[in-house]
């Protein structure tokens, strides 16, 4: 019953994104938890060799609306920080974030994630990001200004709210630091400040 469905990732994201957006939906209100991450996960196998994907950074690109629903970042209300059916399955999210392309579509989405729902995903996340950042693949800069709105606020709620953490594995605090250099060279003043106190020594 699938099977065509999930055949036309490829051909119809836009349809196929409104159909695991449903799914979503549905998820929300019954948390089923196996049943919809097996059916994620299947729909995720067909985003990571769609065709489109290769496109993703032309001027209109194709896929955006299917990578939004399998990415999880549309439909929330605004003060949502978790999603329980998340609890033990958001390591999916963060894996099918790694293993696609790095363009400002996908990281829009992402952070977009983490900024709703992902917040079992961090700070481990922020390695995750900076990584990609980094690779050679990567075509982001950072010139988006919801982009950057939704890095800074990430990186408040920690770098203000929870610094320890941020502070007690050398790899993640490096992250932090290259994710706050990165926006400090966009212009962000919100960065430069957080960079200062986050380097700066406890009294």
């Amino acid at each position: 019953m699938l099977k065509p469905i999930l055949g036309a990732v490829a051909r119809h994201p836009r349809e196929v994104g409104r159909i695991i957006e449903g799914l979503t939906i549905e998820e929300d209100k019954k948390h089923t938890k196996n049943h919809y991450w097996s059916l994620w996960k299947l729909f995720a196998k067909e985003v990571k060799r769609a065709p489109w994907l290769l496109q993703l950074d032309h001027r209109y690109p194709t896929g955006h609306e299917v990578l939004t629903a399998i990415l999880l970042a549309s439909n929330w209300k605004e003060d949502a920080r978790t999603w329980r059916s998340l609890e033990g399955h958001f390591h999916l999210v963060d894996q099918l974030f790694t293993e696609l392309p790095l363009v400002p579509i996908v990281l829009d989405d992402y952070l977009r994630f983490l900024y709703y729902v992902g917040e079992l995903a961090l700070p481990h996340a922020f390695s995750l990001v900076a990584d990609a950042l980094k690779s050679e693949k990567s075509t982001v800069a950072f010139k988006d200004s919801n982009t950057i709105f939704l890095l800074e606020d990430l990186l408040q709620r920690y770098v203000y709210g929870r610094p320890a953490e941020l502070k007690k594995e050398p790899q993640l605090r490096n992250s932090v630091i290259f994710l706050l250099d990165s926006l400090v060279e966009s212009g962000s003043s919100a960065a430069f400040r957080m960079r200062d106190d986050f380097v700066t020594p406890s009294a």
